[in-house]
C-alpha cells in the first residue's frame, strides 16, 4: 500500500543475488526492504 505523499519514491537496491541469501547480508537487504514498507515506498531487489 502506498501512503499519501509518498507515490513516485522507489528504492532500488543492489548486490550480488547470490552472495544476499544468508548471513548479516540477508539481514542488511531485508531491513531496506521493511524500512522502505514502513514508509509506503516501492522497493526492489536488482541483482549485480
Amino acid at each position: 500500500m502506498v501512503k499519501p505523499g509518498t507515490a513516485g519514491v522507489l528504492v532500488l537496491q543492489s548486490h550480488n543475488a547470490a552472495a544476499a541469501r544468508d548471513g548479516w547480508l540477508a539481514r542488511c537487504l531485508t531491513s531496506a526492504r521493511d524500512w522502505a514498507a514502513a514508509r509506503g515506498y516501492a522497493h526492489r531487489f536488482i541483482g549485480d
